[in-house]
């Protein structure tokens, strides 16, 4: 089997917390966050990288899943699918370092919209972070699944 090459198609630069412009609790903990991103190139098998690299404590993740994205918070539900980390849907980043998922067959297009939601279990105090990703995130409290409605989510841009 010939190796495969990996390309990024959406990334953003991991930076620490400027408490400045992140006057609300940015605390993760317990919640779900669905980040809307535009890729440049598509692909049918993804990977995704997450950085805690700029903190001293992990990152606990419950759960990730992607899906094409629809208007605002909204998703194609059926075309959600989760990622898995060494086979399992959970992960821990530890502190200082970054991980990469599994590879999951998805049907990514050039310049699509899609939806990363991320179900946090526990989250450091001061997270690694990107204040100008320019994406809109919404934020809920609690464990969010494709059916999920973040209507009545924050709202972050």
């Amino acid at each position: 089997m010939a190796a495969q090459t990996w390309i990024g198609t959406w990334a953003t630069a991991p930076q620490t917390v400027v408490k400045a412009f992140m006057p609300y609790n940015n605390n993760m903990t317990n919640r779900s966050v669905r980040q809307i991103v535009k890729v440049s190139v598509g692909g049918d098998v993804i990977r995704l990288k997450l950085s805690n690299i700029y903190s001293m404590q992990p990152v606990v993740i419950r759960s990730i899943y992607i899906a094409h994205a629809k208007d605002s918070f909204k998703i194609d539900a059926k075309s959600a699918q989760y990622f898995k980390f060494g086979n399992s849907y959970k992960a821990t980043i530890p502190a200082g370092r970054q991980i990469v998922s599994d590879a999951l067959k998805f049907n990514l297009k050039n310049l699509e919209r899609v939806a990363i939601t991320i179900n946090y279990t526990s989250a450091p105090d001061v997270p690694t972070v990107h204040m100008g990703s320019r994406t809109t995130s919404y934020i809920m409290k609690g464990v969010t699944n494709a059916h999920s409605n973040f209507e009545k989510a924050f709202r972050e841009n």
